[in-house]
């Protein structure tokens, strides 16, 4: 059977059903009725092409169409900007890379550090006759790391709705961005710590015989478990730094990379900071860290909760490998038990840490394949 839909049917969602005599029914399924207006106008925001180098303000091309012709002569807009942290830029390419972006000079304040979002003032603009006009952005704070500007004009349609559109665009505090690459998630003492940084331009190509500056600092923290109100406990956890000298030269070689060994035989998280000089003296860096295994106690940081963290050595194992896990656990010595998990329980045992190598040996089985996971409950 069919339904004509009456004009004056209400929107919203029908259902039909059919009606049994035992007071049952059964449901024949269910549609919507719904309203439409078709635009009438074509709205564009134009920002510069990213990446676009610090600047006061960004010019903006704005411009309102009808879609049969001519343009929406005088309109009143109203444009909105948000300046937002854009923290993991994507090169193409260079996957392997972090390009973590971090501002060259730290912030005196630690909670400055990692800044999420700022709202830029609110602007009342009226486009020229033709529907379009060119404008600037508002003032823009300070680049000093990888960000992006997100810019919106509002306006209202000839039947009095509210539209927007949207545009966005990212900043880069100079012409050059620095990636590093670590070869593990961390690694151990028997061999030198070997990174790669490497230098790209705003089309993402590398760029030879960049200004390069590699700086390091070995983190620690020193952490103890004291009594709290009520019988708990919690531990208090506090984090020193100690620089390293980072002997590896000062400018890339002709493919825009820089190798870089560091003979460390000290236990501590290891913060790297490549640091890039474009030709016009701007600075931009990227940050990343890696644990290093010496040959004494390997501490960790340390929250008020029964949670530790398992680090893979690598991020991914064939079969027949062996999975070297380390386990960044609170004690001088544990025992653990290890289970290999995918849908169910597939391997355990139980092994002993001791806190100079606190890492875990699994072999790969074939039967591992596509992935497992492995948890660690020390005791």
């Amino acid at each position: 059977n069919e339904w004509t839909i009456p004009k004056s049917a209400k929107l919203g969602e029908y259902c039909v059903y059919l009606q049994l005599p035992d007071d049952n029914r059964l449901s024949g399924g269910c549609f919507k009725v719904s309203a439409f207006r078709l635009p009438v106008l074509k709205a564009d925001l134009g920002l510069p092409a990213a990446p676009v180098l610090p600047a006061p303000n960004l010019p903006l091309q704005l411009q309102l169409q009808y879609l049969n012709g001519g343009g929406y002569s005088n309109a009143p807009v109203t444009l909105r900007g948000k300046f937002e942290s854009d923290a993991y830029p994507a090169v193409s390419g260079f996957d392997e890379f972090s390009f973590y972006s971090v501002p060259v000079i730290p912030p005196k304040n630690p909670d400055e550090y990692d800044w999420t979002s700022k709202d830029l003032p609110e602007t009342a603009l009226t486009l020229d006759d033709a529907g379009g006009l060119n404008a600037l952005s508002p003032a823009l704070p300070e680049v000093d790391r990888v960000s992006r500007l997100r810019m919106e004009m509002e306006f209202r349609d000839p039947s009095g709705e509210t539209q927007t559109v949207g545009a966005s665009t990212q900043l880069w505090p100079a012409a050059v961005l620095p990636g590093l690459r670590v070869l593990s998630s961390w690694l151990g003492g028997d061999g030198p710590v070997v990174v790669e940084a490497i230098v790209v331009d705003r089309n993402g190509k590398p760029v030879a015989n960049s200004p390069v500056e590699i700086q390091g600092a070995l983190m620690y923290w020193d952490s103890h478990r004291k009594r709290t109100l009520g019988g708990y406990y919690a531990y208090d956890s506090t984090r020193r730094e100690e620089a390293v000298k980072v002997p590896c030269g000062n400018r890339t070689d002709a493919q825009g990379r820089l190798l870089c060994k560091l003979p460390l035989k000290r236990s501590g998280e290891l913060k790297l900071k490549v640091i890039a000089t474009d030709n016009d003296g701007r600075r931009a860096a990227t940050e990343s860290t890696v644990w290093v295994a010496g040959a004494d106690d390997w501490w960790f940081d340390q929250g008020n909760d029964d949670r530790i963290d398992v680090i893979a050595e690598k991020k991914q194992y064939a079969v027949g490998d062996t999975a070297r896990l380390q386990v960044r656990m609170p004690f001088r010595e544990a025992t653990a038990l290890v289970t290999v998990a995918r849908d169910g329980v597939m391997d355990s045992f139980v092994t002993t840490l001791d806190g100079k190598d606190p890492v875990v040996s699994v072999p790969v089985k074939p039967d591992y394949a596509p992935n497992v996971y492995v948890s660690v409950m020390v005791v």
